[in-house]
């Protein structure tokens, strides 16, 4: 319980600065707590909208750089999975851990994505991984700028895994990356 205001308990002062404003919400409080950069999220929506893809990847890029992909962990907390990865069966599924880290995410990666790059592209959190891959501005094959190459493979990557986790008779596709540039190419 939250005791009621008393004069022996001292003066009140303000401890958030309002940057000159009188102005003060709940949401503005929340913000300046959690540290959140709203011009970073803002990037951030510009970047992904402004790809050359279809809606359905930009809007699962959204999805999954909120962490909203319903991923074993989220499943069971509902108590409808284990937070194991079904594939490398030692690591949380996580969002990061499906589309880059899962040993069936590195079989594409590793076609794709050249030596020199890897330490890079395999370090960091999903913000700098998503914050990377979106800002290169390097074309990769055929004209295909290397974001909308990247968003298809991330796109794809979780598609299949659902498909597989829905239908015992389904299988991801021979050559991958293949399926994935001609896709690329089709939208292009």
């Amino acid at each position: 319980a939250i005791l009621p205001p008393a004069a022996e308990n001292g003066k009140d002062v303000q401890v958030i600065s309002s940057a000159g404003t009188d102005e003060y919400s709940v949401a503005r409080l929340f913000n300046l707590l959690c540290d959140f950069d709203e011009c970073m999220v803002q990037d951030q929506w510009k970047k992904n909208w402004c790809l050359h893809v279809t809606e359905r990847i930009r809007h699962f890029l959204w999805i999954a750089f909120h962490e909203r992909l319903p991923t074993n962990p989220v499943k069971a907390r509902m108590g409808i999975a284990h937070m194991m990865c079904d594939h490398c069966r030692d690591n949380e599924e996580t969002s990061l851990h499906v589309l880059r880290d899962c040993d069936v995410a590195k079989k594409i990666w590793m076609i794709v994505v050249p030596s020199a790059a890897r330490a890079n592209f395999f370090g960091g959190d999903m913000i700098h991984w998503f914050t990377t891959n979106l800002q290169c501005n390097s074309t990769w094959i055929n004209d295909i700028k290397w974001p909308e190459f990247w968003a298809s493979v991330c796109f794809y990557l979780w598609n299949w895994r659902s498909r597989e986790y829905h239908d015992d008779n389904y299988s991801q596709p021979v050559k991958p990356v293949n399926f994935i540039m001609q896709h690329c190419r089709e939208y292009h």
